[in-house]
């Protein structure tokens, strides 16, 4: 009854919140930003890059330090993994609600005052950077509820799917292009940058040290009467091992090559090294195509001094004759 939707409606407080303010704030650092009046719009560009970006990471951070310390409100016969991906599905549905709140009045309503109210022409910006964060937050949500939410990828492929063609007429009829410089390589460059150091790399650091170092529920739960998760894959081993001892050669990999750190530890110094390689030669393929730019633009003067020094030459001759 009463009992059961008061709790419900707790359970949506947080997500509601971290919703709100991540669709807020963009708009407050766009005010700041007007304000600031940086000279070089390429650096407005990526300071509000850089504060959005650091405040979704710090609210991301913040659930996650408290999922894993286990304050979710969950009831004494659920899981607390269940809830967690409970959590991380609520936090999913509500960002999709709150980007359509957006669109609606960000883009919409914002056009209508423009042209009905205001007599302007100018339609809002479309705002690449917060669009570009925004997909990157929902991927991050995803890969955070993989382990406790398997079909939450699911989720967010009908979710991107729908908001694809949802933001496309939206952009179509309530926006204008934006009048600062973006080129299509490099808008990549980044969102390939944002999408794997900080929110891959962090995803996985959450996953891992909830399979190798947190105790999974004791009642519930596949994983239950485990020290952790991880030691579930060791069990399996050992009980495949005993059923057929002509598969010794697979526990040999798992304790020789899987669990061992030094392994572990020169297989990520060479993917580092690989590459820090890859990063210096893309560089200097740039260095050469900023070189061979300037050389055709220099052998162009070039070609448009002797010109005009040909046609200076016969205009002179023509006078003497």
């Amino acid at each position: 009854g009463s009992g059961v939707r008061q709790q419900e409606a707790i359970l949506l407080v947080l997500p509601f919140v971290v919703s709100f303010l991540n669709t807020l704030m963009p708009h407050l650092y766009s005010l700041l930003a007007r304000w600031e009046r940086q000279d070089s719009p390429v650096a407005q560009v990526y300071v509000a890059i850089c504060r959005n970006l650091i405040l979704k990471m710090v609210v991301l951070g913040l659930l996650c330090y408290q999922w894993l310390s286990r304050r979710v409100v969950c009831s004494a016969e659920e899981c607390w993994e269940t809830c967690v991906g409970q959590d991380l599905y609520r936090f999913v549905v509500m960002d999709f609600i709150f980007t359509l709140l957006d669109m609606l009045f960000g883009e919409l309503v914002w056009r209508l005052i423009l042209e009905k109210r205001l007599k302007r022409k100018q339609k809002p910006e479309f705002d690449i950077a917060r669009n570009v964060l925004e997909l990157i937050y929902g991927q991050t949500l995803t890969w955070l509820g993989v382990l406790f939410a398997p079909l939450l990828p699911a989720v967010q492929t009908l979710k991107l799917l729908l908001l694809f063609y949802i933001k496309k007429t939206s952009l179509m009829q309530n926006c204008q292009s934006p009048s600062k410089p973006w080129q299509a390589s490099h808008m990549s460059t980044i969102f390939i940058t944002l999408l794997c150091f900080p929110s891959f790399l962090g995803a996985a650091v959450f996953l891992s040290y909830t399979i190798w170092s947190v105790q999974p529920s004791e009642t519930c739960g596949p994983f239950q009467g485990l020290e952790t998760i991880y030691k579930s894959g060791k069990t399996w081993v050992q009980v495949l091992e005993k059923s057929n001892p002509n598969i010794t050669w697979f526990t040999w990999i798992l304790q020789h090559v899987v669990e061992n750190t030094f392994l572990l530890f020169f297989l990520s110094g060479v993917l580092l090294a690989v590459t820090y390689f890859n990063i210096q030669v893309v560089r200097g393929q740039q260095r050469i195509i900023r070189l061979l730019k300037e050389q055709i633009a220099n052998e162009g003067e070039d070609k448009r001094f002797l010109i005009q020094k040909l046609h200076s030459v016969y205009e002179q001759r023509e006078r003497r004759a």
